[in-house]
């Protein structure tokens, strides 16, 4: 990535725009602008770019790196107003590379869950590149491996694979977290207990397969335990729904992999 490439502009205000921009500062990657709805949304980002709003992309002309970071839906309205001499990159998991129309597009998707209020260890962070042309190619992965030590080249089909599992190990167990604590806090009971557990259970997983790791009363087929934790579970009716669907697949997938 030559000198002139290391001065981006970045269009969002949101978590991974947030990230992105506190990061480029600490890798060397210059930010010259960020484009933002709501300018006011621009008050925590590190200093030294200048703001401007969505409306004034269409005046962009210089030759630089244009990072999408927004949401899916607005990435192909954005993206159209961006002049076709630019490299244009969105941080999408899900969305294609096609939904770019510059003849230099790419993607740099860092697979984590952003929240502003958590700092996030960049170092072995995911980041998964595609892109259209060899010149977009070698700028994205030179970002790409100014954030992170971990860079994976995947086309849109693998990358939409992944967002997937991302979703399933990420938001679907954190519904299940947020049930968890609902019904303890009916209990009157802490949700915190559970940490330790919770943080066990991450640990395995980075050891050993998941299908090893599985313990409790759906492997066992413990019936009566299943049975009292959906008595329990009758004034609950979505952790309810939940339990007894993951436990019957559970039986059933342990079952399978005896005979």
């Amino acid at each position: 990535m030559n000198d002139a490439a290391m001065t981006v502009d970045l269009v969002g205000s949101g978590n991974v725009a947030y990230h992105l921009a506190h990061r480029f500062g600490s890798v060397g990657i210059k930010l010259r602008h960020v484009y933002a709805r709501d300018l006011a949304n621009l008050a925590d980002f590190p200093s030294g770019f200048t703001a401007q709003t969505f409306t004034e992309i269409s005046r962009h002309t210089a030759d630089v790196v244009v990072i999408l970071a927004v949401s899916d839906d607005a990435i192909p309205a954005i993206a159209e107003k961006i002049p076709n001499n630019c490299v244009v990159m969105h941080t999408s998991g899900s969305v294609a590379l096609n939904a770019l129309t510059q003849t230099h597009r790419a993607v740099l998707y860092p697979l984590q869950s952003f929240s502003r209020a958590r700092n996030v260890d960049w170092h072995n962070l995911p980041i998964i590149t595609e892109a259209s042309t060899d010149n977009a190619f070698n700028v994205v992965q030179s970002i790409a491996q100014h954030l992170s030590t971990r860079v994976e080249h995947f086309n849109s089909a693998q990358r939409l694979h992944l967002h997937l599992a991302a979703v399933m190990v990420n938001n679907l167990v954190n519904h299940l977290f947020g049930l968890s604590a609902g019904y303890l806090h009916s209990q009157q009971l802490p949700f915190d207990l559970l940490h330790p557990l919770i943080r066990e259970t991450a640990a395995k997983v980075g050891e050993m397969q998941p299908l090893d790791a599985q313990t409790g009363p759906a492997k066992r087929n413990d019936q009566t335990t299943i049975d009292r934790h959906l008595a329990l579970l009758q004034n609950h009716p979505d952790a309810h729904a939940v339990y007894q669907l993951l436990t019957e697949q559970i039986i059933r997938i342990h079952h399978e992999r005896q005979l």
